[in-house]
């Protein structure tokens, strides 16, 4: 079984995997790896924490096809989670029977202050963040809305359950994860 979260920044993705992966002893990543990788193999396609979100989800998707399939030839369960993941390329994965289980999250519905207040209030430590001015902050901030609203569409068309996290805690933002992945 392959478990994915997809969704913004700064949505819990990486406490989620992190919780499945000891509750389940299983193995996990985020694709920020990949993201990282391709930056420091592939400096011309200018694929990095600094470009533009929609950027980096269009650029990395033959990356994240080539790691699902590579996981799933791997043949053990494995959680990756990320804000480049295409849903089309899970469902076009899923439709050729392998067993992927999803929860898209995201923010389409929360106002870019509260978003930008709740980054700039609550980040963890070492927290890409801190790189940034605070305009930004309010500039990703609002890619982030952005992108939720496209991928809750894209939930909604591929029939992935999709949980609206705005105005959740992050510890209702796991417990109702860990209830749809695991259920």
């Amino acid at each position: 079984m392959i478990y994915i979260i997809a969704g913004p920044s700064f949505s819990c993705k990486s406490t989620v995997r992190k919780i499945i992966e000891d509750k389940l002893s299983i193995s996990g990543m985020t694709v920020d790896v990949i993201r990282t990788m391709v930056s420091l193999l592939e400096p011309e396609r200018s694929i990095s924490h600094r470009s533009r979100v929609i950027y980096n989800y269009n650029e990395m998707q033959d990356y994240i096809e080539a790691l699902i399939m590579a996981l799933i030839l791997d043949k053990e369960d494995y959680i990756i989670e990320g804000d480049s993941i295409s849903l089309n390329i899970v469902k076009k994965i899923i439709s050729m029977g392998h067993d992927i289980r999803i929860l898209v999250v995201g923010y389409p519905n929360i106002n870019v202050n509260d978003l930008y207040n709740n980054i700039k209030n609550n980040r963890p430590n070492q927290h890409w963040s801190y790189d940034c001015s605070d305009d930004r902050i309010f500039s990703k901030a609002k890619e982030f809305i952005s992108q939720s609203k496209i991928l809750k569409k894209e939930a909604l068309e591929n029939n992935f359950p999709f949980l609206d996290i705005g105005g959740l805690t992050c510890q209702d933002i796991i417990s109702n994860s860990i209830d749809i992945l695991l259920k």
